[in-house]
């Protein structure tokens, strides 16, 4: 039975989604939906009930059934996005385009922060989940080994739809996903160094986020694919902690134990992001130490830091909007026709000053 009262919700939905309505308007009856249908009436009230949880139907005893006025429907939705941190330069266009594909449907975004803190990140969860969250999109910092993952399958039975930017942990059930292929990033950056004959790397990664070994996995998949000696241990890692006193104070002392010991045998560097990547080239500057005539430094991103910056950075990035209106168009997929396709962004390469031998502009 679950299976027909499914595809009958299924088809209910989807007329009533259909109807532009700015009034109540009564849905057939129950008898009326069992001979149309050939289902027992238990069947057809399972399938109301669904669509009463979501919203796009209320029910007065002794009236019958009643299509939900299409402004109350959209007013009844909540859609929260989830962020792993609250200052990361990217973040502000991502959220700009995500609100511009929701605002053609006059639906509204919550934005909160977990500031790459699993405890954080559950305590919002744990808030979440005494709240009625339509659809909830995370951009997790640690989904292979998460320890939230009994909260979002919480939400999930309570029934959120859940839409993971980047990757997802392993649930009960199925998350959505907006992919990103780090590794892919990664063995174009491999690529663009071997082909400037650039060998000896060094990379800056953060401890704290999952998708940081990923992306230098492509960089050791590009080396491996060309025949080359893969880079695989000189790795200088750094902290949440480091990385917020970089943010808040300009603390770049983390970068020293690099510079000072090992540029000697280095001819690139290889960064986690672009953030990473202008203030090194920045301290490098202070060291006397230039690039890219001394040095390479690559990133990813492809953030407006890369022009700023001097030299220009040569960095990965996904297409211009892509990652916003991606979500968004998601998520209006969710809301309306309650499901999603996944899908997986792509990364280009923008070749500029910092890599030796190259004179992108």
């Amino acid at each position: 039975m679950s299976a027909k009262y499914i595809h009958i919700a299924d088809e209910l939905r989807a007329q009533i989604l259909s109807i532009k309505n700015v009034k109540p308007q009564k849905l057939p009856t129950e008898q009326e939906l069992c001979d149309k249908y050939h289902v027992s009436r238990q069947t057809i009230r399972s399938s109301l009930l669904l669509l009463e949880e979501e919203h796009l139907i209320h029910r007065i005893q002794g009236s019958g059934a009643y299509i939900t006025p299409q402004e109350e429907y959209i007013a009844s939705k909540k859609i929260v996005l989830l962020l792993s941190e609250d200052s990361e330069y990217t973040y502000p266009g991502l959220i700009s385009d995500v609100e511009a594909v929701l605002r053609t449907k006059n639906l509204r975004l919550t934005v909160s922060t977990m500031r790459s803190d699993v405890n954080i990140e559950r305590n919002i969860l744990q808030q979440l989940l005494s709240e009625s969250i339509s659809v909830l999109v995370v951009e997790a910092t640690r989904t292979v080994f998460s320890p939230n993952t009994d909260l979002y399958e919480k939400l999930q039975l309570q029934g959120t739809h859940i839409l993971f930017i980047g990757s997802t942990p392993s649930l009960a059930h199925p998350a959505n996903v907006i992919s990103i292929d780090h590794a892919e990033g990664g063995r174009l950056l491999g690529n663009c160094l071997i082909t400037q004959s650039l060998r000896s790397i060094y990379a800056l990664l953060p401890d704290f986020i999952d998708d940081a070994k990923e992306r230098y996995l492509g960089l050791q998949i590009a080396f491996r694919e060309k025949g080359l000696p893969i880079p695989f241990e000189n790795i200088y890692w750094y902290t949440n902690k480091q990385l917020q006193l970089l943010r808040a104070k300009k603390d770049t002392s983390f970068f020293l134990p690099l510079i000072r010991n090992q540029l000697t045998d280095c001819d690139a560097i290889f960064c986690y992001n672009d953030e990473i990547a202008y203030s090194l080239i920045k301290e490098l500057t202070y060291a006397g130490i230039s690039v890219p005539e001394q040095v390479s430094v690559i990133s990813f991103d492809n953030s407006y830091l890369c022009s700023i910056s001097v030299p220009m950075i040569t960095s990965v990035g996904l297409p211009f909007h892509e990652p916003g209106y991606s979500v968004g168009n998601a998520i209006v997929d969710l809301i309306f026709e309650n499901s999603t396709k996944n899908k997986t962004l792509p990364w280009e390469l923008h070749l500029r000053g910092s890599v030796l031998s190259t004179n992108y502009s």
